[in-house]
């Protein structure tokens, strides 16, 4: 019940079922099970992994399964909205923000390219956000007052502020 981090890497581990308990470990915020040989469907791995909630900091890479799941770090921090760490490599808000997008897409359904374009669309609503960020601190404006723009809002100053939206 204690147990945080679980470093099982490199144990020549196959099979899902061998980590079919990490569910009941409650407190676990750190499982590295890289450089194994799990070669099972993605759909058994990432029901154990949403299972997992207190994961902030995981590790999958070197295992067969990785290079066979299609957009395995997006369905991976769908899974697991939570994660800080995957791999070796910080997770972001904006990474965040588009994987949420992508996977709203997904989970309702939709094809992995309708979900490309929810993609695309989160990150052009981060990129005016960043502009306009940025045209209000040029005008001294200070950052604490905008700490979430509404679209219309967004819309408004763009055009106030003569930003050209680029798609």
């Amino acid at each position: 019940k204690k147990l945080e981090t679980l470093i099982i890497s490199q144990n020549n581990l196959t099979k899902v079922d061998s980590i079919e308990h990490l569910p009941r470990i409650p407190r676990l915020r750190e499982l590295d099970l890289g450089s194994n040989k799990i070669d099972c469907p993605p759909e058994g791995i990432l029901k154990i992994l949403s299972n997992c909630k207190s994961l902030r900091v995981l590790t999958l890479a070197k295992n067969p399964f990785v290079k066979k799941m299609p957009h395995y770090r997006k369905m991976v921090l769908i899974t697991c909205p939570e994660l800080k760490c995957l791999d070796g490599r910080v997770v972001c808000e904006e990474e965040r923000r588009r994987c949420k997008a992508w996977g709203k897409v997904i989970l309702n359904g939709g094809t992995f390219a309708e979900a490309q374009d929810a993609d695309r669309e989160e990150l052009m609503r981060i990129r005016r956000e960043m502009s306009i960020k940025n045209n209000m601190k040029r005008r001294g404006c200070d950052e604490e007052y905008y700490p979430q723009l509404s679209s219309s809002i967004i819309q408004s100053l763009m055009k106030t502020l003569g930003i050209n939206e680029t798609r």
